[in-house]
């Protein structure tokens, strides 16, 4: 088997580089990963956005995996990583004929989500259902080591904050344990929704890490009292308007795959205790 993986040089991409079996393992990215070249994984230089980079990349690999995010659109958007460059992806496995798979990485909310990440996620997966064989994982919020949302959490946690805003339940999932779900499924098609059943919401994961840091814990006040706030959050590079609609949802999911494939998942609290939190 030959793995391809697009956006292999960030979080979830790097991940399925190394806990993935492949006989032959690359990435396509802009930018090439020090840390995965020390590992000897095939680099291959692109952007998504470019259908002919996308259909040079795929030629010869077995699986596909789409694991390009951006939760903020600064240089890049969601409808051109999600949409364009699924568009790209479809159009160029079509074109070689060759039956490739492709995994495609989206989200729980997907589905009924109203932000433009949520909507461009959901366009990317109709585009990815256009193939009968593609697996379209939607995961929770996911962590582990190196990822971007503990890293944010850390890094607001040790500024002073007066309330954090009561959120839906988060049920976040280890990425080792996705991992484990996604090469359980390899086989399948169509959408597997992956998620725990721990129940937390974004203040008890923030509080968490306050704990960890020695400091006391947030209150968590109702999403109108802290609405006002948003403006000059944003303007701190704290959380945006969007964000701040996403943590109003519930991301755990009762047909969650999670548990045919892993007795024991991760928890979040458990996860930060094993951290040598100042590295972060």
């Amino acid at each position: 088997m030959k793995l391809l993986v697009i956006g292999g040089s960030g979080f979830v991409g790097s991940n399925i580089l190394e806990q993935f079996d492949a006989d032959e393992k690359a990435y396509f990215s802009r930018n090439e990963s020090e840390k995965l070249k020390e590992k000897g994984y095939t680099y291959i230089k692109g952007d998504i956005r470019s259908y002919d980079n996308v259909y040079k990349a795929i030629d010869g690999y077995d699986i596909i995996v789409h694991a390009v995010d951006v939760l903020k659109e600064d240089d890049e958007t969601h409808e051109d990583l999600s949409l364009k460059g699924m568009k790209n992806l479809v159009s160029a496995i079509k074109e070689y004929g060759k039956n490739q798979k492709i995994i495609y990485f989206s989200a729980i909310n997907a589905d009924k989500g109203t932000t433009s990440y949520f909507r461009y996620k959901r366009l990317a997966e109709d585009n990815a259902n256009l193939l009968k064989n593609s697996l379209i994982i939607r995961p929770s919020t996911m962590y582990g080591p190196g990822d971007k949302f503990t890293k944010m959490l850390v890094d607001v946690a040790k500024q002073k904050v007066p309330f954090l805003p009561k959120s839906g339940n988060m049920a976040p999932v280890y990425i080792n344990d996705v991992i484990t779900v996604v090469k359980n499924s390899l086989e399948k098609s169509g959408i597997i929704d992956v998620c725990t059943k721990e129940v937390i919401t974004f203040g008890g994961m923030f509080n968490i890490i306050r704990k960890k840091l020695g400091l006391p814990p947030v209150k968590e006040v109702s999403s109108l009292i802290f609405k006002p706030f948003i403006g000059s959050l944003e303007k701190r590079g704290i959380i945006t308007k969007d964000q701040f609609y996403m943590l109003k949802l519930n991301y755990y999911k009762e047909n969650t795959s999670l548990y045919r494939y892993v007795k024991e998942p991760m928890k979040y609290e458990e996860f930060i205790n094993s951290l040598d939190i100042s590295k972060i």
